[in-house]
């Protein structure tokens, strides 16, 4: 019997794809949570994995119980916390830490369970909002499919334990991309909110650029800069202050994540690749000339990214821009958490039938939990690190070189084919 994957239609395609996340899924449950016990019983916990729901320091919905309970008074860059999330992130948080008052109150759920409600109220809207999403693009595709698409993948996963603010802003990440994709003028209100609450998100304005689309551009800017403003005027302490102690903490939060490591473990920047070839090389990665020559070299490979994208952009597919950028967003920052890889999947479900081989084998691969070895690098400041931590940033930079190779080589075979 013959099986040929892109011979399939793209509904089918999503089914296959749905078994090989839930099995890789169900391989890394079983080894996380009962041979690292049974075999191992001694060694440090996981913390930080996908599904390790015990660690005390690394707890359930960790993320959304700070960025929270910690909203109240609208007060992120005066209070001494360690806070880097933009001004309008921060409007966010306190609208859900009054709406969880509320609830909590009219339902009678104890201080114990206070992010019980909030939580599932937007698991819910993250859930329901791809089923949507899915059902859009593709109504064959069955319930079941999409579901397990989504959930089961890693960064969805880990996503749904951290409990994380990606939550509030996937299903407008999930509305740009299906705006977009129809050519419509309001595409740009979808992507200024996702770059008002993760300026990374501001990569994708280069499409408005590349499609000389300069008024959906300047909308989005412009929308961007207002909404960051009337946040500010919301907090307390003043404008002026409020700007500079964010810039303040935006260089320690660079020191602890970038510098210290903090955000190697669970995280897939290339800057993984770079502190671990100068490890390898019994470079001290800390020091300044070599944390300086890393910001060269992502501003190099953005400039080289967004040059290829702008030269073959009549040559190269949807799909294939999309993950130049996206892997600018993710890959290029001195740190990015794995939960961010989640945009990956909308991008796959919507492109599937003009996605290659290589391209799907690659993402796969991406997307599955690779969380198998942990271990210690006194010199990464971190007490426990996985093969994921350098894997992953690796499978991005193999995928960014094969599709950025793919469309050179396209190019020059045209051009020998044209002068025979």
């Amino acid at each position: 019997m013959n099986f040929n994957f892109f011979r399939v239609q793209g509904y089918k395609k999503i089914d296959y794809i749905s078994y090989f996340f839930l099995i890789s899924w169900l391989v890394a449950f079983s080894y996380n949570f009962f041979i690292l016990r049974i075999f191992n019983e001694n060694s440090i916990s996981p913390g930080w994995s996908i599904f390790d729901f015990t660690s005390d320091r690394w707890g359930f919905a960790v993320d959304m119980i700070w960025q929270v309970f910690t909203a109240g008074d609208l007060n992120p860059y005066l209070d001494g916390r360690l806070e880097g999330y933009p001004p309008f992130s921060h409007v966010i948080f306190f609208l859900v830490y009054r709406l969880t008052l509320i609830l909590n109150t009219l339902l009678g759920v104890g201080e114990k369970y206070q992010i019980v409600v909030p939580y599932f109220l937007c698991v819910s809207i993250f859930i329901c909002s791809w089923i949507l999403y899915a059902r859009k693009i593709n109504s064959k595709v069955s319930l079941s499919s999409a579901v397990i698409f989504l959930v089961f993948s890693y960064p969805a996963s880990f996503l749904l334990v951290r409990g994380n603010s990606d939550l509030y802003i996937f299903p407008f990440f999930l509305l740009f991309l299906y705006l977009y994709n129809l050519n419509s003028k309001l595409s740009w209100f979808p992507l200024s909110i996702l770059c008002s609450f993760k300026p990374q998100f501001g990569v994708f304005l280069f499409l408005y650029l590349i499609n000389t689309d300069h008024k959906s551009f300047l909308k989005a800017v412009v929308a961007i800069g207002i909404i960051g403003f009337l946040s500010l005027l919301t907090f307390n302490g003043g404008l002026i202050d409020n700007i500079e102690h964010a810039l303040v903490l935006q260089e320690k939060i660079y020191k602890v994540f970038g510098i210290d490591s903090l955000g190697v473990r669970y995280g897939h920047s290339f800057a993984n690749i770079y502190k671990l070839a100068l490890y390898i090389f019994h470079i001290d990665f800390n020091i300044p000339p070599y944390t300086t020559l890393y910001k060269f070299i992502a501003f190099g490979t953005s400039f080289l990214i967004l040059s290829y994208i702008f030269i073959y952009r009549r040559k190269i597919s949807k799909s294939d821009i999309f993950f130049l950028l996206s892997i600018i967003m993710l890959s290029i920052p001195y740190w990015s958490s794995d939960y961010k890889l989640l945009i990956f999947l909308p991008i796959i479900f919507m492109y599937i039938d003009e996605i290659d081989l290589p391209t799907i084998f690659i993402l796969l691969l991406i997307l599955i939990p690779k969380n198998y070895y942990f271990y210690s690098i006194a010199e990464f400041r971190h007490p426990m690190l996985t093969i994921s931590s350098f894997l992953t940033p690796f499978l991005i930079f193999l995928l960014m070189f094969y599709i950025m190779s793919k469309g050179i080589i396209n190019q020059d075979s045209i051009k020998t084919h044209s002068t025979k």
